[in-house]
């Protein structure tokens, strides 16, 4: 019983790591199932001074499971920061253009956790428009600028 007793702690260790990978791997299987069945951005976040929120007001499943993980799926989503695939969401922060999945990811880390975007980006931004999460022009710097900002935001991480 005592040499049981003597490896007590190291026990509770592999049982903590075990259930930490289990629990990492089924977050990662939410979200890369769940990432690609994201139909649009929910927009109860947009700026209803700007923007004619209550006639495009609409909630997404798939997002929103993901957004109820945390912060735990954010290197999941670093991930698919770059990716350039387009997708067909169309963006409200950005005059309703096609999204793509890198922007997407954007959408649902600013979502989980702020991005500070002058470490990030290593702009100013001065001017927001109808989204509280992005100002004017990000999406237009970020289809230049993707693998840079994505880089930094990895090293902020």
């Amino acid at each position: 019983m005592r040499d049981i007793l003597k490896y007590r702690p190291l026990l509770i260790c592999l049982l903590i790591l075990f259930a930490a990978l289990q629990t990492f791997s089924q977050t990662k299987a939410i979200v890369d199932k769940d990432f690609y069945q994201i139909k649009f951005i929910p927009t109860d976040r947009l700026n209803p001074d700007s923007y004619d929120h209550l006639l495009y007001k609409r909630m997404d499943s798939a997002y929103n499971k993901i957004l109820k993980l945390g912060t735990k799926v954010i290197p999941f989503l670093m991930i698919k920061m770059t990716d350039t695939t387009l997708t067909s969401i169309s963006n409200p922060c950005d005059n309703d253009k096609q999204m793509r999945y890198g922007d997407l990811a954007w959408f649902l880390i600013t979502d989980i956790e702020k991005i500070p975007l002058f470490t990030v980006t290593k702009n100013q931004w001065c001017v927001w428009g109808i989204c509280d999460h992005f100002p004017l022009g990000f999406f237009t710097s970020l289809s230049f600028f993707r693998s840079k900002y994505s880089k930094n935001y990895l090293r902020y991480f």
